[in-house]
């Protein structure tokens, strides 16, 4: 179960922070100013060339990143970072149903 927690909660990390506004736009601001421009929406359009533009503007590249923090901390602390993580997983769970419900 802590796997399945963890994996829902980085794809849930690895995509606000590639391709989500998230609240007041703190993501988009954020990969704004590493390079990556928006032209419509949150999505990011143009990645530019540099290094955390690249690996910002990547769900795949950034989860990996994600998942070793995850699991360090896990290995570490393993019973705060489910706590902690579990808001995340949960999140992910309903967007999955959301989208198998609605489309």
């Amino acid at each position: 179960m802590n796997y399945l927690i963890m994996a829902l909660a980085c794809w849930r990390l690895s995509a606000l922070v590639a391709y989500e506004c998230g609240p007041w736009d703190i993501f988009r601001l954020f990969r704004t100013r590493i390079g990556i421009k928006h032209l419509d929406k949150c999505e990011p359009t143009i990645i530019g060339n540099g290094f955390m533009a690249q690996l910002f503007g990547c769900v795949w590249c950034i989860s990996v990143w994600f998942a070793i923090m995850i699991y360090g901390s896990w290995l570490i602390w393993p019973g705060i970072t489910i706590v902690v993580l579990s808001p995340f997983a949960l999140s992910a769970a309903v967007i999955i149903v959301e989208e198998l419900v609605r489309g």
